[in-house]
């Protein structure tokens, strides 16, 4: 292939990449830096509002990986892929700071759990900062 349409095909998926990670993080038209992506502090609390671990993650990251980041067990059955409803967390405070739900998770979680202010850590990507309590359901 010639040294042009390499460099071509490669801006091309430089751009793809740039929104799937916007799309990933909720932030439709805004883009963020794949490169200089912005931190977020988050708060872990137990099921009785102890406070269990702070963590700085970075923006967009899922708040499953920043479960295992920080060295908290967190069920997750289907390994991340929205089909069990085991990692469901609830946030605290920051809900605006949390990416949107999808579809998906919606129908996973259910009204009832959705009312309660629960979000599944394998969908969730922390935008800013939050603050999550992590329950013990089982």
């Amino acid at each position: 292939m010639a040294k042009s349409k390499r460099g071509g095909i490669r801006s091309r998926l430089r751009s793809g990449l740039s929104a799937a990670v916007d799309r990933l993080a909720g932030k439709g038209d805004r883009s963020i830096s794949v490169h200089k992506a912005q931190e977020a502090t988050v708060v872990f609390r137990d099921g009785d509002g102890e406070v269990i671990a702070k963590h700085t993650v970075a923006s967009g990251m899922p708040i499953l990986e920043a479960c295992q980041q920080a060295n908290i067990d967190l069920d997750h059955f289907c390994g991340g892929q929205c089909s069990c409803g085991t990692c469901r967390i609830i946030v605290i405070s920051g809900m605006d700071l949390i990416s949107r739900m999808e579809p998906k998770e919606e129908l996973v979680l259910g009204a009832k759990n959705q009312a309660k202010g629960c979000r599944l850590a394998c969908q969730a990507r922390i935008l800013g900062p939050v603050e999550l309590q992590i329950p013990r359901w089982f």
